[in-house]
């Protein structure tokens, strides 16, 4: 199974350990799950986007996070 990362923009924070899953649908679903959680403190992170990226480090999705 192909591992995903996800990467906060415009830092580049990047997970380290990353998540097994299925395919790109599936890592379109985590970034939905992260982005959800980051809500939730977004007074309190700078981050712009949230990146999903495969083991080649090619972009799979993309996702703005609100700005508050």
């Amino acid at each position: 199974m192909p591992r995903y990362y996800v990467r906060l923009e415009p830092q580049g924070i990047t997970d380290q350990d990353g998540e097994e899953l299925p395919g790109p649908e599936a890592a379109k679903r985590l970034a939905e799950r992260v982005a959800q959680d980051l809500a939730k403190h977004r007074e309190e992170l700078p981050y712009q986007s949230l990146v999903v990226i495969d083991e080649r480090g090619e972009v799979v999705h993309e996702k703005a996070l609100m700005l508050h």
